[in-house]
């Protein structure tokens, strides 16, 4: 391996490249996306029908 390195040093220095604008480009990069704060909602209610199921109603319980 050494041989071929000293033999070829262009093709090595374009894979070193080719591999760096590899990593570069693949890279994650942050987005900006829009937050808001939790809220409660009043209209959503949890009704509790049997063990371990529960009901998601548009309206409170009468």
């Amino acid at each position: 391996m050494p041989m071929l390195l000293r033999k070829h040093p262009l093709i090595t220095f374009i894979a070193v490249v080719i591999a760096l604008l590899l990593t570069w480009g693949f890279w994650p990069q942050p987005i900006m996306v829009e937050t808001k704060p939790a809220t409660r909602s009043p209209s959503l209610s949890r009704r509790r029908d049997a063990p371990a199921l529960s009901t998601v109603m548009s309206s409170p319980p009468r």
